[in-house]
């Protein structure tokens, strides 16, 4: 580490809480009106590029390189109740403007959408939080992660929780629907992203014991090919391909006409919840799936598995405790063919050999950041680093009007199933988060040191101020 710390002055606008993790499936606040939000920042890093966990699962608003400068950010938005009974309408504007080493422009939210009592319908680039993990301390959903910006969509889902026709309140479900634009420079520029998911919630015990499920899937499909001068199906007839993971009719690449029409993956996500008198007791499971084969929900060995202990009155000393456990390096890979000979084929998560760009956007993983891009620019279909081994431990309470979250992580990754790191990349930090509200404002302080062969030693800190504005 450089004896002489750099400084980075940032002037952010962080509405949805910069470098935190938000739960995916709560409601909206229930402020109806135009806010804005203003933040300024001050960040410390101990290296001439910024701490690992100070850049992922941050939306992509900071880069690698923004180790002194800079940055102003507005954030305009109309957040509607998600109990409204009425149409009503809601907007989001991100933007931020860059000075350091070079001059920088950038928006990473722009969306506008409606809402009735029954659905949500919105499109545009807006950052959205999925999954069924802790809603505080969690190192964050694997799947589908806040690590690059948000991909532009179109989305149908329901606003909150609806009750089932039949059982009434005992059982809800919520659905969502998206179609997507990635960008145009990938190995099949322009593909299209397919993306929804299902979750049921069971209340028993006078609504005491929660039980949620569902299954979460995405797909890469369509796009056109630069190199070679080809492209992938993009018809109204391949669309339900992909929205049914059917396979590929003849005008697709052989191996899509074997199994299914693009590149599919996904999560199925389990969460069971009891709560006591002054805890709730929280246990949660992520399973990654790839392909049309791992929709049948039989490899239970790569994903994340998290418990978490919280008072029900978020006050005192201690009041939230998490722990979760990462493993992805199974990979469902021994397997059989019909006369019983065993074969290799890993499902090589986030990668695809003819969406070589691998389950990305503008360079930056999907997913969660601790898979890693050591090459953003290669064509391979081994670009993600999916092998990995991890644990993420929080703890978080109050101490008078001041409140915190402590983590401490250690990951371990292997490469990929065919192309392994010997030795294994290793990463560990702690990092802290303080915070103090104050009248119309909030002030935070968040630190990190970080430490392991990638991508080495480094410490940093951000102090923020920041301000909401309620307009008429």
């Amino acid at each position: 580490m450089r004896s002489k710390l750099k400084l980075l002055l940032v002037l952010g606008l962080v509405n949805h809480g910069l470098l935190a993790y938000q739960h995916p499936i709560a409601t909206d606040s229930t402020h109806e009106g135009h806010v804005l939000s203003v933040a300024q920042s001050a960040v410390l890093s101990g290296k001439s590029m910024l701490p690992f966990w100070f850049l992922g699962n941050n939306s992509a608003r900071l880069n690698e390189d923004d180790h002194l400068g800079l940055w102003t950010s507005f954030d305009l938005s109309r957040k509607p109740s998600a109990t409204t009974q009425k149409l009503n309408y809601f907007y989001g504007l991100e933007a931020n403007g860059f000075a350091g080493s070079e001059l920088r422009f950038s928006v990473i939210q722009a969306y506008a959408g409606i809402r009735t009592k029954f659905v949500d319908i919105h499109f545009g680039a807006r950052e959205e939080f999925f999954g069924l993990n802790d809603t505080t301390l969690s190192i964050g959903n694997l799947f589908y992660g806040n690590n690059a910006r948000p991909i532009p969509k179109v989305v149908v889902q329901t606003p909150n929780w609806r009750k089932s026709p039949i059982f009434g309140s005992f059982l809800s479900f919520k659905a969502y629907l998206a179609h997507g634009w990635l960008e145009k420079d990938r190995y099949q520029s322009g593909a299209y992203l397919h993306q929804k998911y299902l979750y049921f919630r069971a209340q028993l015990l006078d609504k005491r014991l929660q039980i949620i499920g569902g299954l979460h899937h995405s797909a890469q499909w369509s796009g056109h090919n630069d190199e070679t001068g080809t492209g992938q199906p993009s018809g109204l007839s391949d669309f339900w391909r992909i929205l049914t993971a059917s396979s590929g009719n003849e005008n697709a690449d052989r191996i899509d006409q074997l199994n299914a029409l693009g590149n599919h993956l996904g999560t199925y996500d389990l969460n069971a919840s009891f709560r006591l008198k002054k805890f709730t007791l929280t246990n949660y499971w992520q399973f990654m799936w790839e392909d049309k084969s791992g929709l049948t929900p039989f490899n239970w060995r790569d994903g994340l598995v998290g418990f978490s202990i919280k008072k029900n009155s978020k006050q005192g000393l201690i009041y939230g405790f998490n722990l979760e456990i990462i493993r992805t390096n199974s990979q469902d890979a021994i397997k059989y063919d019909e006369e019983g000979n065993e074969f290799i084929e890993p499902d090589n998560f986030f990668n695809n050999s003819i969406y070589q760009s691998g389950w990305t956007f503008d360079k930056r993983v999907i997913g969660n950041p601790i898979f890693l891009i050591l090459n953003p620019g290669a064509r391979t279909n081994a670009l993600v680093k999916n092998m990995v081994n991890g644990v993420n431990l929080g703890l978080e309470g109050r101490f008078k009007q001041i409140s915190y979250r402590f983590n401490y992580r250690h990951l371990k990754t292997r490469g990929t199933f065919r192309e392994t790191f010997n030795p294994a990349i290793k990463l560990s930090s702690i990092s802290g988060d303080l915070e103090l509200p104050l009248k119309k404002s909030n002030l935070r302080l968040r630190g990190v040191i970080e430490w392991g062969n990638y991508p080495g030693k480094n410490a940093g800190l951000i102090f923020t101020y920041s301000r909401q504005f309620g307009l008429k």
